[in-house]
């Protein structure tokens, strides 16, 4: 039936609804209780449940931008699966892309991000606020840490790593995305956001901003002591941001798989997502797909492993990073009140904006405004090249503030990246030789390396 969202009882359906409706005669509390104790029962116990889900929903709400749809989506296969009492086939050998071992970044101390406390600031001539997340810690040392594409600034993975260094006394500072709401909504022009040579500006004045307001909100100490920490996209941006006359002062730059070229890496994205193109009978397939996922989320299964194939974890990893651009596209009708030529729809239905790729975004929207602020005549692969790391290579090869993490088989790389990000980084250089992208960055050793790198990049404190 219907989907329908409660207050309180939150997302459900025409048959759950009216089932529970029906039900209520029925519930035994209502004959042996006297009227007004049953209602407190009942009621407590809505609270309970909404109370037990609230960390949950806290964070869900907070770092989606449009979450109904997703909401819808996600409840409506949920329930499918459940009503159907779908079972999982034991004929499928799991075999996820090894990326999926970011899932396991998560804090020791689930409640840990709603310790952090958010505050904002608000660029020149920007109408709106940037928000930003702050963990005090108790020594004189302040990281920074820029996510991942559409990545939120209390995200799981963010939170983390925030955990991370607060547990080692840094204070820790978390943005989101260049390329989340949260982030480009704040910005003083009315662009689209992707362009890195406007967004590396935005983002320096931004943290700027910050390292300046955070003394003033929480008397903390070492804001002039400052590391960046970026992963994927934040990690492009951490380089970007070493190369340019920045106006805060930072001691070291942790870039953590960054694609080398990030419209390849957008490229083999939308590959990822047009996965079921291949597939034989492929609506029936990516049903199943979603029934197998939700059936062993319910059943508690999935601690025992993502039961999928690889090439269906691959088209997982589209959907997922194919969300973001989902976000873009609505935040910036909301912003801009326009879209542009080729996006018309977009926003109106979650199937038809998940079709929107971003190389569509890409050359529709970032590269005719491009074009227009500079006065070029650039083209895609023009913008490539101004976007991709090699435009600032020389610069990383000198800096020895930058440092690199990466893993062989990341799959936003192209043949011949590792060994010329080698050549470029040297010593500077971690690779390790398994975990694609992001996927082992949960992993203890690879923590405390992490950890490592960023002392020894901080000069002494006063009298040491």
């Amino acid at each position: 039936g219907w989907y329908i969202h409660l207050p309180l009882f939150g997302p459900t359906n025409t048959r759950d609804c009216v089932g529970s409706i029906i039900g209520l005669p029925f519930n035994i509390g209502r004959w042996i209780m006297p009227t007004d104790t049953y209602r407190v029962v009942s009621g407590t116990g809505i609270m309970n449940n909404a109370f037990e889900n609230s960390t949950f929903i806290y964070q869900y709400f907070g770092t989606n931008y449009d979450t109904y749809a997703m909401t819808r989506a996600m409840t409506s296969i949920a329930r499918a699966a459940e009503v159907g009492d779908y079972k999982v086939s034991t004929d499928i050998e799991p075999n996820p892309e090894e990326s999926f071992g970011y899932l396991l970044l998560k804090p020791k101390d689930s409640h840990f991000f709603e310790k952090g406390y958010t505050h904002r600031i608000r660029l020149k001539g920007a109408k709106r606020s940037i928000h930003y997340t702050v963990w005090p810690g108790k020594g004189g040392r302040t990281m920074v840490i820029l996510p991942g594409l559409g990545g939120h600034r209390v995200s799981d993975g963010v939170a983390a790593l925030a955990e991370l260094f607060n547990r080692e006394g840094w204070n820790v500072v978390s943005l989101s995305s260049t390329l989340h709401p949260d982030f480009f909504l704040g910005l003083p022009d009315n662009r689209f956001p992707g362009d890195f040579t406007c967004d590396i500006t935005d983002l320096n004045n931004a943290i700027s901003l910050i390292l300046k307001d955070l003394p003033k909100k929480h008397k903390v100490r070492g804001t002039d002591r400052c590391c960046i920490l970026g992963y994927s996209l934040g990690a492009l941006n951490a380089m970007f941001l070493s190369a340019r006359e920045c106006t805060f002062a930072c001691d070291r730059f942790i870039a953590i798989n960054p694609p080398r070229s990030p419209l390849a890496a957008l490229r083999r994205i939308d590959e990822f997502f047009a996965k079921p193109r291949d597939w034989d009978d492929a609506e029936s397939r990516c049903q199943d797909l979603y029934y197998r996922i939700a059936a062993a989320y319910n059943s508690g299964a999935l601690s025992d492993g993502l039961p999928v194939t690889y090439d269906e974890s691959c088209y997982l990893i589209g959907v997922n990073m194919r969300l973001p651009l989902v976000d873009v596209l609505n935040a910036s009708v909301e912003k801009n009140g326009r879209l542009f030529e080729g996006a018309e729809g977009v926003g109106q239905d979650l199937g038809a904006t998940l079709s929107f790729t971003w190389m569509d975004y890409v050359e529709r929207a970032v590269l005719p405004e491009h074009r227009a602020r500079t006065g070029s005549a650039i083209g895609l692969e023009g913008l490539a090249s101004v976007c991709a790391v090699d435009s600032v290579a020389g610069h990383l090869k000198e800096d020895s503030r930058v440092v690199l993490f990466h893993n062989e088989n990341d799959f936003l790389l192209s043949e011949g990246d590792i060994a010329w990000y080698k050549g470029i980084f040297g010593e500077r250089a971690h690779v390790f030789p398994r975990g694609s992208h992001l996927g082992n960055i949960f992993m203890e050793e690879y923590q405390k390396l992490l950890l490592k790198c960023a002392e020894e990049a901080l000069p002494p404190k006063n009298g040491e």
